[in-house]
């Protein structure tokens, strides 16, 4: 070939300005489909793998395809680089199959290939599980489970005719609950994600709970907190309980404990009954203590609907008195919270102190009248720097005389009665006979030995 035959075939003939021909590449078909389907053994040709690097359904069986639609110059590509010429594209619907749509027919293949990207196309939501036998589901968009497919030996996801346990996934996520006896959905998405426990499919957890669990599962909800003071004086509120009875009388015969607290100073008072009906007598007299004392007028009590607080008695004090009896609400003691702590706080205390010392239960008031006493003195106020005693009383508690409930102690006995030669002192050593306990007292500069 001369020198002047390649310029031609380069340039083109002479006279056209020497411009260089132009390639033009035309697009033979829409499809172009690749395949990276591996097996370690020859599959049969009913056989259906889902496929995740496959761009289309493919299927190298033509009888599945009921009506066929010849396509031309399409090809699909495998991964040794070989190509399969796609014959056609039809829907499978066929019993014993899976139900497809837009499934390719390819000349050269020896596998039933399914799509995944395909599916995902469609809708479809595509998942895999590893329990007691791996294997995988497709759902629509319903959350139905429309394929199933075990894992074979060779680590391939095969479609399988038998359906998973649960066909419906909105109702295998409502059974499996019930089945674990309405436990609650964190333990459940635990025992799926750490592969804790065999025979459960994976199914996504709700976080509502189902009708039944909200019914019997369902609790108080929360009490609004309130500010540290909601009073500007003593006794412009005053809390009152009764508690009891007590298991155990006290060495007086008593089985209730009247429980009073001021709201501003947040002071304590303990009085013992033994009956409930004797309660209108403790009230009374407390009011008209603390009235005379501080030289204000007490506003306002609040209590439970308890008989022992709400009867004609009370109520007709109150109105006398010009005192507003306020009730909280029936079966929520929150609403009387301020009481209701301060008896589990003297509870807890006596309790304490009784079983420390191995005190006999029948000192169980003297028990509660010290932890009330020793309350007042070291507690502080909510949103101050003063304690219940300070506010009430106008000074700072002195402690220095307290002492251990239920200690050893010596009592000095009077000398003039008796011999000369007769023990001037008593130890209380033993709860028998005498029983010996200390008792602060708030009337008496001193202590009171039982």
């Amino acid at each position: 070939m001369s020198y002047y035959t390649i310029l031609l075939q380069l340039y083109g003939q002479r006279g056209s300005k020497y411009q260089p021909r132009r390639t033009q590449w035309v697009k033979k078909a829409n499809i172009v489909s690749q395949v990276a389907y591996t097996s370690l053994k020859t599959s049969a040709e009913s056989s259906w793998y889902f496929d995740s690097g496959c761009s289309r359904h493919m299927t190298c069986k033509k009888a599945y395809l009921t009506q066929i639609c010849s396509l031309k110059g399409d090809h699909v590509t495998f991964d040794n680089g070989g190509k399969g010429k796609i014959i056609c594209k039809e829907k499978l619907n066929v019993d014993g199959l899976p139900h497809l749509t837009d499934v390719l027919l390819v000349g050269g293949l020896t596998a039933n290939l399914i799509s995944i990207s395909q599916l995902c196309d469609d809708g479809m939501k595509v998942c895999t599980y590893k329990t007691c036998q791996q294997g995988c589901t497709v759902n629509d968009s319903c959350e139905k489970t429309v394929m199933h497919g075990t894992r074979s030996a060779d680590n391939c996801y095969m479609w399988s005719s038998v359906q998973a346990p649960s066909s419906r996934k909105g109702e295998h996520d409502e059974l499996w609950p019930k089945r674990l006896g309405h436990t609650n959905y964190i333990n459940i998405q635990q025992i799926i994600s750490k592969e804790a426990v065999r025979g459960i499919l994976p199914f996504d957890v709700k976080d509502q709970a189902c009708g039944d669990c909200q019914v019997e599962k369902q609790s108080n909800s929360c009490h609004q907190k309130l500010r540290p003071m909601i009073t500007t004086r003593v006794l412009e509120l005053m809390h009152m309980d009764l508690m009891g009875p007590m298991q155990v009388e006290s060495i007086g015969g008593k089985k209730y404990v009247y429980v009073c607290v001021d709201d501003f100073s947040r002071y304590i008072w303990v009085e013992f009954l033994r009956e409930k009906s004797n309660t209108f007598k403790v009230v009374k007299k407390l009011i008209l203590q603390v009235q005379n004392e501080k030289e204000q007028h007490v506003a306002r009590i609040r209590s439970g609907h308890g008989k022992e607080f709400e009867n004609s008695k009370i109520a007709k004090f109150c109105a006398d008195e010009g005192i507003t009896h306020e009730f909280s609400a029936p079966i929520t003691p929150q609403h009387n919270g301020v009481v209701e702590r301060k008896n589990k706080t003297n509870q807890e205390m006596s309790r304490v102190m009784i079983h420390a010392k191995n005190v006999p239960l029948k000192f169980w008031a003297e028990a509660i009248n010290t932890a009330c006493h020793i309350h007042n003195r070291i507690t502080l106020r909510p949103g101050t720097n003063n304690t219940n005693y300070e506010i009430w009383r106008g000074r700072k508690p002195n402690i220095q005389y307290f002492h251990v409930f239920g200690s050893f102690c010596y009592i000095l006995t009077d000398v003039n009665q008796g011999t000369n030669l007769m023990s001037r002192v008593m130890k209380a050593y033993s709860w028998d006979t005498p029983d010996i306990v200390g008792l602060y007292m708030c009337s008496t500069k001193g202590l009171r030995w039982s």
